[in-house]
């Protein structure tokens, strides 16, 4: 009977003792907001994260769900404690609301998903770039 108890006890915690091996990426934040910005507003943003884990995390692949959501991950793997920074840049030309996603593929074996939602409304007003009328692009 004790034997019972003792495996029933072991294969509870077998669990939590393989989820705290590997690498374990933790997103500080699941959504970055750039609430309402004007067109041509600053266009970066940035989200950190930590390797929980107990060994070095890889990004290995980062997929934007747009063209227009632009993302820089650091190319180093990120030590077991450390935090790493994610860099996003989308294009505040864009008018309108929006909502987008970034999936990071890395070596986190804790099976949890990573990702962020970068959502927000860039209106008119700030920088517009100059876009010249057709007769000055085609003369005669």
């Amino acid at each position: 009977m004790k034997s019972f108890v003792f495996a029933c006890i072991a294969l509870a915690l077998a669990p939590v003792a393989f989820a705290q091996s590997g690498p374990v990426m933790l997103l500080e934040q699941a959504t970055i907001d750039y609430g309402t910005v004007n067109r041509g507003s600053d266009p970066f943003r940035t989200v950190r994260f930590k390797n929980a884990g107990v060994e070095p995390l890889v990004i290995l692949h980062v997929q934007s769900s747009c063209g227009c959501l632009v993302v820089t991950a650091p190319s180093e793997p990120i030590m077991p404690g450390a935090w790493g920074e994610v860099r996003m840049r989308y294009d505040t030309q864009r008018l309108g609301q929006f909502q987008k996603s970034v999936a990071f593929v890395t070596n986190d074996t804790s099976g949890q998903p990573n990702s962020v939602t970068v959502t927000g409304t860039v209106v008119g007003g700030g920088n517009k770039p100059e876009i010249p009328d057709g007769s000055s692009l085609f003369p005669g």
